[in-house]
């Protein structure tokens, strides 16, 4: 005999279906992830740090698929990544660079279109949180 199942499931599943796709990078930001894997890139790292009211970006890392790094000069690729990166910081933690601060960085693979955000606060009670996608 099959066995039926309860309403709670069926409803369960069924919400599942209907949820809105994860947004990513790819989506989030096309000409940008066109025009790295355009040059070959496949990964991007870029570092954050603020405190006392400033922050910046201090690290903005390419690789290739062979794992070397490739240096890019256009600067408004730099710009634009920089900026999309800092609108995601600031709408996951608006006070990112006040008081003590907090440090983190962005990683994204853009073969498996994963983004991954670690950010760590710093004071006198440090959190550790790590975000995927968008």
């Amino acid at each position: 005999m099959k066995a039926i199942q309860s309403i709670p499931t069926v409803l369960g599943v069924a919400a599942k279906r209907m949820q809105a796709p994860e947004k990513t990078m790819r989506t989030h930001a096309p000409q940008i992830d066109q025009y790295l894997r355009d040059r070959g890139i496949v990964y991007v790292r870029s570092e954050y740090l603020g405190a006392e009211g400033r922050g910046q970006f201090e690290a903005l890392q390419f690789n290739r698929f062979d794992g070397s790094t490739c240096v890019m000069a256009d600067s408004d690729l730099r710009l634009r990544l920089k900026a999309t990166f800092r609108a995601l910081l600031m709408g996951r933690y608006p006070q990112w660079c006040l008081g003590d601060g907090s440090g983190g960085d962005f990683r994204w693979d853009l073969t498996a279109d994963l983004l991954t955000h670690t950010h760590c606060t710093r004071g006198s009670i440090s959190e550790h949180s790590v975000h995927h996608n968008i």
